[in-house]
């Protein structure tokens, strides 16, 4: 068991540097969603580690990722899908904040993962939502520490 959660953390560290995405910062993303838990089920409908929404799963193992038989929304609990997910994920929030607003930064993005890239791009920088700003500062204080 232990060479498997091993294994799983070489080959997302992998995945995570190949794509540009930090690791640590993934981790932190996971531990604010959700505590960890794979199997978290919010009130809102969001699902898994990630707690990803049903219209953004399906889209992104669509669309963005090209996996359709990975869009099932009860695949969002599978821990593996939801952190590649994750990462496609902010690969495309990075591109897509970049060439709507001209600039990146790391903050930006975790706050469209949260409030959504529309709210981002409207307000042209992080919402003035408290959940979202607490949101940013949360990920960043854990992302700091190592993502645990």
């Amino acid at each position: 068991m232990k060479l498997l959660l091993a294994l799983m953390f070489v080959c997302a560290s992998a995945l995570a540097a190949e794509i540009e995405v930090d690791a640590a910062m993934l981790d932190a993303i996971e531990m604010v969603e959700s505590s960890g838990n794979p199997n978290a089920v919010a009130k809102d409908g969001g699902r898994g580690a990630y707690q990803f929404m049903e219209p953004t799963w399906k889209w992104l193992w669509t669309e963005v990722i090209k996996k359709p038989e990975n869009a099932d929304f009860n695949k969002a609990f599978d821990r593996a899908l939801a952190r590649e997910a994750a990462q496609k994920y902010f690969v495309w929030i990075r591109k897509f904040l970049t060439k709507k607003l001209g600039e990146h930064s790391w903050d930006l993005d975790i706050a469209a993962y949260n409030a959504g890239v529309g709210a981002v791009i409207k307000y042209k920088g992080i919402p003035p939502f408290k959940i979202t700003q607490n949101y940013v500062v949360r990920v960043n204080k854990i992302w700091k520490r190592g993502g645990n």
